[in-house]
């Protein structure tokens, strides 16, 4: 616990199934950036992406396509 932890374009989906050990979302309470879905339409990536980071993270917690700042560590 208390490290930084930066993810980049598509990496930000890997966090999807982590869990803490209680077995809450890994990212519950962190600010998360994220592609959009009309980002990966545009980019024809929505047809061939195994998932959309957007779909995959939205639910668990808010996101944001743009950089965000959390003053929360991992």
């Amino acid at each position: 616990m208390g490290t930084p932890l930066a993810l980049v374009g598509h990496a930000p989906g890997a966090m999807r199934h982590c869990r803490t050990p209680v077995g809450t979302p890994l990212v519950a309470g962190r600010k998360v950036t994220r592609f959009t879905d009309s980002e990966e339409e545009v980019t024809g990536l929505t047809k061939v992406m195994p998932f959309l980071v957007e779909d995959e993270l939205s639910p668990r917690e808010p996101t944001s396509p743009r950089p965000v700042t959390s003053n929360r560590t991992w």
